[in-house]
């Protein structure tokens, strides 16, 4: 049985770390992409211990930096205790995942980016700067304003360019594409997902609070009407500086809810929703009517914060309530396009609504960011998957980030392979040469795929 060290402040950390034994690292344990229940998938990867920072101490201060707002987190702060302290202060937070209960820097390692990118970008933007512990439990500082070049080393410069290159012409612009950024300093350590050393402390931009409102918009089911879900995704793209996020909840979402709490009264209707400053509640809603053909007034409504954030909670837990008592497990995706391919998307996603497996979409749908996720019995599990392997290959050819969003894990590598070309295998080797050449963080993770 494989080893579970706890920590409790940087000191033991840096002294586990040190050890010369393949370690993995967990937190919250809330992520998809690791079977914690299955230690010995840890263990054939070559895992000798878990170092849980789950006991971490927590720390969140208010640092200033040109004229800009920064929170300091260190530890095992939760977004649940990040937003309660934005709360506290009177800051809004930037960042706002569902999971709640996921530790915000684990949030860093795998680029987590919530629903409030659309307005504010990602959490890596908003990230400006962070500390890490590399293997020899040494305590380095990262930032976002440098460029990464350095850290690669003078040999992989052209390896660098080669680099870059591929993701922006492809992922430029996405929350995240199917491989790290490797632009700013920072970049090293987010989405690297612990590969590279262990982030313990990150400097996070907020903002002064203001009062958010929110602006639903009931549409027929995108599987048999979506022009108007494409129209007004459309008509949002240039109002990122009013619309602080615009999700998505479908018509099998909402079915999970017992009656009393349904925002609308039909079963058959999907929602999106915008996040806007109260102050611009007005403007918005008429544009809205008056300039996205399609759009019936009387199911234009208004929500305030508390009913939304209790609506958004409801949703993943009365839908785990009723996997869990159906005996299903889910299986999802995580997939970004260009606001260009984003109706091939829906298509894509409409023909798995045709193989008679249970489903649910939402998401980031803005950002053309959607979380598609199956509910299989167990004689449709490997249906299922044969369903994904041939729906990744689609989303290649449409230029689509799969994993934009939760990582990659153990789970996704399968799929992920197929996005890789020689510059990225070539610069995850570089990288694991240079900052873990014993191999001891993570071992196993996607940088250690080879085509």
């Amino acid at each position: 049985m494989i080893q579970t060290v706890y920590v409790k402040n940087i000191e033991e950390l840096a002294s586990e770390v040190k050890k010369s034994d393949p370690v993995f690292f967990t937190g919250a344990k809330t992520s998809t992409v690791i079977p914690y229940t299955k230690e010995e998938v840890l263990v054939e990867l070559g895992a000798k211990r878990i170092i849980d920072l789950s006991r971490l101490e927590k720390k969140i201060e208010q640092i200033g930096q040109s004229g800009e707002i920064y929170l300091r987190v260190s530890g095992a702060v939760t977004w649940a205790d990040l937003r309660e302290y934005c709360k506290s202060n009177n800051f809004l937070m930037l960042t706002s995942p569902t999971e709640e209960n996921a530790l915000v820097l684990s949030g860093l390692a795998t680029s987590a980016t919530g629903e409030r990118s659309f307005g504010f970008g990602t959490l890596r933007d908003q990230v400006l700067a962070l500390k890490y512990l590399n293997g020899e439990g040494e305590l380095h500082r990262l930032h976002s304003k440098s460029h990464i070049g350095e850290l690669v080393g003078d040999v992989d410069q052209s390896l660098l360019n080669r680099y870059q290159e591929q993701f922006n012409k492809s992922f430029r612009g996405f929350k995240n594409g199917p491989y790290p950024r490797l632009q700013s300093e920072t970049d090293l350590l987010i989405g690297t997902e612990g590969q590279l050393g262990v982030i313990v402390q990150a400097d996070l931009l907020v903002k002064p609070r203001f009062t958010s409102s929110f602006i639903f918009i009931e549409l027929p089911r995108w599987e048999e009407d979506d022009q108007v879900h494409i129209e007004l995704m459309n008509w949002a793209q240039d109002k990122r500086s009013k619309i602080v996020s615009f999700e998505l909840i479908d018509s099998n979402s909402l079915k999970v809810l017992p009656k009393d709490e349904m925002p609308i009264s039909s079963i058959e209707s999907d929602l999106l929703f915008l996040e806007v400053d109260e102050q611009n509640v007005e403007s918005l809603f008429e544009e809205i009517i008056q300039s996205v053909r399609g759009v019936v007034t009387e199911k234009v409504f208004l929500m305030d914060e508390t009913k939304c954030h209790q609506l958004r909670m409801a949703i993943p837990r009365y839908t785990f309530e009723r996997n869990s008592q159906m005996g299903v497990l889910k299986k999802g995706t995580d997939v970004q396009v260009s606001s260009r391919k984003f109706k091939e998307l829906l298509a894509l996603y409409r023909e798995f609504s045709k193989k008679g497996i249970d489903y649910n979409l939402f998401g980031h749908f803005g950002d053309c960011h959607l979380h598609f996720n199956f509910f299989p019995n167990p004689d449709q599990q490997d249906f299922c998957d044969s369903l994904f392997d041939e729906f990744y290959k689609e989303i290649k050819k449409i230029n689509g980030s799969p994993f934009a969003e939760h990582g990659i894990g153990l789970f996704k590598q399968k799929f992920i392979k197929q996005f890789y070309g020689e510059s990225q295998i070539n610069m995850f080797k570089s990288l694991k040469k240079r900052y873990d050449p014993e191999n001891k963080f993570f071992p196993g993770g996607f940088m250690s795929i080879r085509l």
